[in-house]
């Protein structure tokens, strides 16, 4: 199988080609195929993971067009999904400043969270002696 990865070097955009056997890939997850080629073809290659659990988001990447979470997408679902092809193309996320071939730099969607505050934030009155109350108006607003 051929593995395209778009690739960005700080100043120009390009491609690599990495052919891999059906072995080596269909036991992986797409995170363990980027590794793989890490470790074993090419070790300039940058990509960003952390959880490996599918709740960070670090490891998104785009295959043929489509979002994926590296660590949770595993290899033979998605070659399945494209009706085991010859080639994919792994690619950065849209919408993101490219940093480094699959790196993207996450700070602007950071900081418009940190604006809209999207977590549930303690009353001022809260206290670990006394705990923090919640009305059920409160609760009925936030649950919906």
């Amino acid at each position: 199988m051929k593995i395209i990865i778009d690739r960005f070097d700080g100043k120009k955009k390009y491609e690599s080609t990495y052919e891999l056997t059906s072995a080596e890939i269909e036991s992986k997850t797409l995170l363990g195929v980027l590794l793989l080629i890490k470790q074993t073809k090419d070790v300039s290659l940058n990509f960003t993971a952390s959880c490996r659990s599918a709740i960070c988001g670090a490891c998104a990447v785009r295959v043929n067009g489509h979002s994926y979470l590296a660590c949770d997408t595993k290899m033979k679902d998605l070659l399945k999904e494209y009706d085991n092809p010859d080639t994919i193309r792994i690619s950065p996320l849209n919408n993101f400043r490219v940093v480094s071939d699959l790196v993207v730099d996450w700070e602007p969607s950071v900081e418009n969270l940190r604006k809209i505050r999207p977590a549930i934030v303690a009353k001022d009155e809260f206290s670990e002696d006394k705990g923090c109350v919640q009305t059920q108006v409160e609760f009925d607003r936030i649950s919906g």
